[in-house]
């Protein structure tokens, strides 16, 4: 539940809370999807693609 609210948490690499241009994992972001909210879309496209 709380992927659901709060999808998107700091990037580990990145850390503390700084971006940094460079950073391959979040695209210089800061931010990267947690691993909760990842585990979900993959769950709903195999569930879309096996149903149509």
């Amino acid at each position: 539940m709380f992927c659901l609210a709060s999808p998107w948490g700091a990037c580990q690499r990145c850390r503390p809370g700084r971006r940094n241009r460079t950073c391959r994992a979040c695209d210089g972001t800061g931010l990267r999807s947690r691993l909760g909210w990842r585990l979900y879309v993959y769950a709903r496209r195999l569930y879309r693609d096996g149903t149509h």
